[in-house]
């Protein structure tokens, strides 16, 4: 078992919702949720992306191919 401070998950919920922030930094193990209860996918829209204190390059991310996204909705890393 791997002792690490701070290891659970967090959850940034969208819930179908669209958002715009200027700078997101996440752990490894956190996740955007972007549905709603009416299965409505949301979008969150950021300048500046940082998970597990990689920055990641501009491009429209989905959980098909984002381990760390759940739902139909998808991030955009506009700068």
């Amino acid at each position: 078992m791997l002792d690490t401070p701070n290891s659970g998950a967090a959850y940034l919920d969208l819930n179908g919702h669209t958002e715009t922030v200027n700078r997101l930094t996440m752990t490894a193990f956190n996740v955007v949720k972007t549905d709603g209860d009416d299965g409505k996918g949301g979008v969150l829209t950021v300048k500046s992306l940082t998970i597990a204190g990689k920055p990641q390059p501009a491009g429209t991310y989905t959980a098909d191919k984002a381990k760390w996204i759940e739902g139909t909705g998808k991030v955009i890393v506009q700068p």
